[in-house]
């Protein structure tokens, strides 16, 4: 995981794979339910900005 813009979220480290930032659903969700359980509410902003592709999606 990794905290990003000062603490606003935190969001699980990408691999590179074919050119593309990929996060499997594995570490996806336990960075989703840090962010809920810590009271960060900007996962989805910052996941969607980081174009990181979630697989499977």
């Amino acid at each position: 995981m990794a905290s990003v813009d000062g603490g606003r979220a935190i969001l699980p480290v990408p691999e590179h794979r074919d050119g593309q930032l990929i996060v499997m659903d594995r570490p996806y969700q336990p960075g989703r339910l840090i962010n809920d359980i810590t009271d960060r509410r900007e996962f989805d902003r910052y996941f969607e900005q980081s174009k990181i592709y979630k697989w499977p999606a």
